[in-house]
Order: structure tokens, then sequence, then C-alpha cells
């Protein structure tokens, strides 16, 4: 039953990020709060959406499991209005423990076009603050695709990281926070503070010709802990509600001699908790004297053990020489780097429970493509990448960030460009009113109108569903290019055609 898959993949997924003796909930009573409970982000925006035959929401499936709680919306979805946050406040004071439903709305983030913040919805943000203050008792059920900013979590004793969660996800939301299932999901990537914390911050968007993507390797956690960062939440980072330990961390060899080698890490882990309960046990790699610029340590395997209370497993992870390997691009090729490496199992990119060293004595004459001196800010982040590294590493002249739209124009221009002209204008206004026929929902008509602002002038004809033939798109870009009566007597001929 497809009902039921859904069911098992968002019980799985779903990330318990903050525990303080909230949860599971036991037999205290509850408010839901937020218009998400009723009506879910499940999935995301765009050209991906679907229609389920059978889509859950919180708010139903509690009244028909029969169980008790308080409501109020809290906030409209579609505006940031404050008015509904004072019934919301009542609520809170009515009962023992108030659970809030936020997240980032269709409109927040779709396919078309980027997020410029990793702020929620301010109304989100205040419904939270609001309730806190009269229930310190909070549980947050976060929805959205992607990290957020969280300025309320000193405030908050539990939250659940719902994300996308499809069909069924509601009722993994009610089974988690009442304890019939264990939590058992890992973040897939590092919550910053802020969006200001990000490696790429400084340099994108970029200009209307080009973005540098001037980090590099650098991406996620392989950025925040090279620069020394805080974080919110770090990489593989979740919380269940039993414990686990882990021991005997052993390698089969502690000597990576041979192209062909593999190293066999095995240790085992127990559940020490009152629960049965799934654990994602990581091993990260980590280079202790690299000679090129490399991150902090990097993961290299995973897995995920389901245990009994008491229980213990041996758990084995391969690691073969991609393990080892940094991209060289002088050989062109992926190589093991000569030096010693710490092998590190832990339960989080920060959390590290069990580390053991060995050694890879290949490649020892095989020098660095690239020189510290000549790239100090990508061998020490503490102080932020520079242009000049930058033009250093890629070892080329840069694409210029920027390009003034000017005529001639031609079928690569895009209709953004091409919008600064009046037969643009017209362009981009028909098409505007064409978006607005053929749906009524905010957040696709803006993703279809980004997408074809993006979109080169060539796509007139391609994706223009017949309306616009080659011939037809030709003549409208002489008058683009301001040869307006050229234009105009081919479209004439065409038409006594």
């Amino acid at each position: 039953d497809h009902h039921l898959l859904a069911k098992e993949v968002s019980d799985n997924s779903m990330v318990l990020l903050k525990n303080e003796g909230v949860l599971p909930l036991k037999n205290q009573s509850i408010g839901i709060i937020g218009k998400l409970a009723k009506i879910p982000r499940y999935q995301g925006s765009g050209s991906s959406r679907i229609n389920p035959i059978k889509l859950e929401n919180v708010y139903d499936c509690l009244v028909k499991q029969g169980i008790s709680f308080k409501y109020a919306d809290g906030y409209y979805i579609d505006n940031n209005d404050e008015s509904l946050i004072l019934e919301a406040i009542e609520v809170a004071k009515q009962v023992d423990v108030p659970i809030i439903f936020i997240g980032l709305t269709d409109e927040y983030e779709s396919e078309g076009y980027d997020r410029t913040t990793l702020k929620l919805p301010r109304v989100h943000d205040k419904l939270v603050e609001e309730v806190a203050s009269v229930n310190p008792n909070v549980v947050v059920v976060l929805f959205g695709g992607a990290p957020v900013e969280m300025p309320w979590i000193d405030k908050v004793n539990g939250l659940l990281n719902a994300y996308l969660s499809g069909e069924a996800g509601a009722l993994s939301i009610i089974d988690i926070l009442f304890g019939r299932v264990n939590p058992s999901g890992k973040l897939a990537e590092t919550y910053p503070l802020k969006l200001e914390d990000t490696p790429c911050y400084p340099y994108f968007p970029g200009g209307n010709n080009a973005v540098y993507y001037v980090e590099s390797i650098y991406v996620g956690y392989r950025y925040y802990e090279k620069a020394n960062k805080e974080v919110l939440f770090p990489f593989g980072y979740g919380l269940s509600y039993t414990s686990f330990s882990y021991n005997d961390l052993q390698v089969n060899k502690d000597i990576f001699d041979h192209e062909d080698d593999q190293i066999e890490v095995s240790f085992r882990i127990k559940n020490t908790g009152t629960m049965f309960g799934k654990e994602v046990c990581q091993v990260y790699v980590k280079p202790l004297n690299p000679k090129v610029f490399r991150p902090v340590k990097e993961l290299k395997g995973f897995e995920k053990v389901a245990l009994d209370v008491g229980e213990e497993k041996e758990v084995k992870i391969i690691l073969d020489k991609k393990a080892f390997s940094y991209y060289n691009v002088n050989k062109k090729t992926w190589i093991p780097e000569y030096g010693d490496y710490e092998i590190c199992v832990g339960s989080s990119s920060k959390d590290i429970h069990l580390t053991t060293t060995i050694k890879v004595t290949i490649n020892q004459d095989i020098p660095s493509p690239y020189e510290r001196e000549a790239l100090p800010s990508y061998y020490d982040l503490t102080k932020g990448f520079t242009i000049d590294d930058f033009k250093e590493l890629v070892n080329r002249e840069l694409t210029p960030l920027n390009r003034v739209a000017k005529r001639p124009y031609h079928y690569n221009s895009t209709m953004r460009e091409v919008r600064t002209t009046f037969i643009g204008k017209l362009l981009y206004l028909f098409a505007k009113r064409e978006i607005a026929k053929s749906s009524k929902d905010k957040t696709t008509r803006l993703m279809m109108l980004n997408s074809f602002l993006d979109m080169p002038y060539r796509g007139l004809f391609s994706h223009g569903k017949g309306m616009f033939t080659e011939e037809l798109a030709e003549c409208l870009l002489f008058m683009i290019n301001g040869k307006y009566f050229k234009g105009l007597k081919r479209i004439l001929k065409r038409n006594r055609k």
C-alpha cells in the first residue's frame, strides 16, 4: 500500500532537533496552534508538484484518533497579519503543552527562483515568541525543505523538523509526538545561525552574467568546521527517545599501501535506553597533515541500525581509496594523498565518539597541485575567501559578473534582457497574462513568470506551444533590435502566405 510506504518513509525521516524532557507526550493537555496543522506543507513547489489521492493533516488525524486538544489558527497562510496571535496566546494559557506548527509556506521556496533570506515568515517567528512568553513548555513542529533561522530556539522545549513529509506525514508527526514512533532522522545539511554565516553569502547570486563559486570544496559542514563557525545544528544531527553507546572501534589494517586496498572499519553500538530505536552511525575521515587544502573531515560511510532495548550490534563500513582521495587538477583524476588519517565514528559531524589512526603510504612522490602561499584563504578560512585567491585557483581570467543588456539582441539573450525594449515589454505583458490564466495558484504563477524571464529568447518558439513560430520570432527579433520596418515587412509577407 503506497500510503503505508509513505508513512514508513516519513517515520524514518523526521528529525528531532531539541527535547528538554517534554517529549514524548503522555497525559498532558495539548494545544494545536498554526494553520499548517490543517493545511500541511507536504511537498515542494514547482514542476514536481503532485496531487496525492490521500493527504493527511494533523488536525483531522487527532480528531479521528479521539485525542482531545484545543486549537487556534495562529496566522494566515498567505500573509503576515498578526491578528490571530491573541487567540493562540489564550489557547497556550489553557494547556500543558502548546504545539506550534510553523514553517516555510509555498511562496517562500519554489522552483524558478531562489530564497533571499533564511528567515521564516515574520508572523511565524512572532507567534512562537508570544506563545513561549505565556507557556514555556512549547513544542515546535517545523515544515520546509531547507534550513531556516530560529531566533526563538532557546525559548522552546521541543523541536521536531518534519521537512516536507509527504501524504502521510501528519500521522508520523502524531506518532512521534506521542512516542509510538521513535524519531531517527538525521540532518542532511548544516543549519547555520544566520544567512551571513554561509560560505556563499558574499558572492551569491553574483551578477546578471556570472556567479563565482568562490567557496570551492567548502560546502556545508566542510566549510563551517574549517572556518570554525558556530552553527545552530550540525550536519548529521538528530535526537532519539532512547540512548546509544559506541565502543570497540577496530580496523583490519592500519596501513593503506596499494590502490586497490580496502580498510574495514568495525565498531559496536548498543541501545542503552528504554525504548526501541534506530541510530545512523557515521564514519568520517580526517586528514591530519594534508598538503592539499581539504576539509577538516568528510563523511565516507554511514549505516542506520535498528536496536531493541539492551541490544548490541556490530557495524562494518568499508573504506576504499576514494575515502582518502582529492581531485588532482594536474593529473585530472582522484588521488589518495600520502599521510596520516584519523577515522572518526560519530552520531553527527560534531559528535564523534570513537577514533583511530591509519596511514596512507602511496603517492608520496606526487606533489600538491597547489601552493599554500598562493592560496592562503583556502588553507585558513577564518578570514574569508578572497577573489585574488579564487583567480589563482581557477588559473584564468574571471568572466565579468555583469554585462550591459543592449542591442543587438539574439536568440540566446534572456527575456529579462529583452524586456528592456518596447516589443520585449509587450511580450512580457502577454506572458504574464497567459500565466495568470493558466493557474490560480500564486506560487505557481511566480515560478512560471521567473522561469519565463530567465528563458533565452529562442524559448518563445521552442516552448511557446505553437503560439510563436520560429519565423514569427525572427520577425519580432528584428523589431526588438530597432528594425521595425524590416520586422513588420516580414510579418506582412508571412501573413500573405
